[in-house]
């Protein structure tokens, strides 16, 4: 008896059974179409193979960032179903994509045990709540939430843990050597801020996103070198070898921008473009300054403000009109 022969019979015997399997492949379908697109949203796109790619990717470069990045997602799915009836807002995938974030931060700053597990589903609510809060709030300035309820939900978890220890982040972020070559350190800063959007401070694996960008259009590939380059050089002529510079913190937030400006999730003028990109490493270095003092993770705060800054400038300067390739209200 064949393999073929033995399914055709359980099939034709136990049809309960053939339902089962078509319903449980039809929701890992939908479930994997869920998490491609929380990845690709990270660039403004709802391309679902541009979100595999990444994830291909990520799972090689980093497979303990990626599990617990697919697990807050899925953490996200569920709570998004408890806290909100709000399908207009569950439908931007603002919930899935700080889901995915918030995966990622908790892999790089926990080991991987049960206590990351369970920080992970516990902050996945207050990062929902966050999610909903914001929703009602920033829509009075038209202002996009982005990423920033992921980052509430890290912040929650530090200053809690200046009152119980067993909270504290037990993997702090890395330093980087001094590289006494100027451009080499400008180069190097502007490559791995691709890795940096997905907390990943590896040269081999930046240059893979960059590939995967350039292969599916995101940007075009003379913005994928200009913007973070020209982001990291005023960093660097600000604050020389900092190690913010040398690990592509300066230059993800420029990266992020231009991703934004050609999906038209904002529309600046070219100039205010080009101001706001070449400042955006500034902004993260003042970031990490105001964090210190908080003893806080700057985190993606900086990308946050540097979008909120292009509105607020496109609001000001010219009436724009409103119109996206992604259906988000953020």
């Amino acid at each position: 008896m064949t393999t073929a022969t033995i399914e055709n019979f359980v099939l034709q015997n136990w049809p309960r059974l053939q339902k089962f399997r078509i319903d449980f492949l039809s929701k890992l379908l939908l479930w994997e179409i869920i998490v491609s697109k929380a990845v690709a949203l990270s660039f403004f796109a709802t391309n679902i193979n541009l979100g595999r790619w990444m994830i291909a990717a990520a799972a090689i470069a980093a497979p303990r960032h990626t599990a617990f990045g697919i697990l807050g997602i899925s953490g996200m799915s569920v709570v998004s179903d408890l806290l909100s009836k709000n399908d207009t807002l569950k439908n931007t995938g603002m919930f899935t994509l700080n889901g995915w974030f918030l995966g990622l931060a908790i892999a790089s700053f926990y080991p991987a045990n049960e206590l990351a597990f369970v920080l992970l589903m516990g902050l996945s609510f207050v990062a929902g709540m966050s999610i909903i809060v914001l929703d009602r709030f920033l829509r009075n300035w038209d202002l996009p939430q982005l990423v920033l309820a992921y980052v509430i939900a890290i912040w929650t978890i530090q200053l809690l843990s200046m009152y119980n220890p067993m909270l504290s982040l037990a993997i702090a972020p890395s330093t980087e050597l001094a590289i006494q070559n100027p451009a080499l350190t400008i180069m190097l800063g502007s490559a791995k801020g691709f890795g940096q959007i997905f907390f990943q401070n590896n040269v081999a694996f930046s240059v893979v996103i960059f590939a995967i960008l350039a292969k599916f259009r995101v940007m075009p590939v003379w913005a994928l070198i200009a913007a973070p380059i020209s982001a990291t050089s005023l960093a660097y002529l600000v604050a020389g070898n900092h190690w913010a510079v040398t690990s592509g913190l300066t230059s993800f937030s420029a990266i992020l921008l231009v991703a934004a400006f050609q999906a038209k999730f904002v529309s600046p003028t070219w100039t205010q473009l080009g101001v706001v990109v070449v400042f955006s490493g500034l902004f993260e270095l003042i970031a990490l300054q105001l964090a210190v003092k908080f003893n806080i993770f700057a985190l993606s705060a900086a990308y946050v403000g540097v979008i909120w800054i292009v509105k607020l400038l496109t609001e000001t300067t010219r009436p724009v009109k409103k119109e996206t390739s992604i259906s988000m209200p953020w």
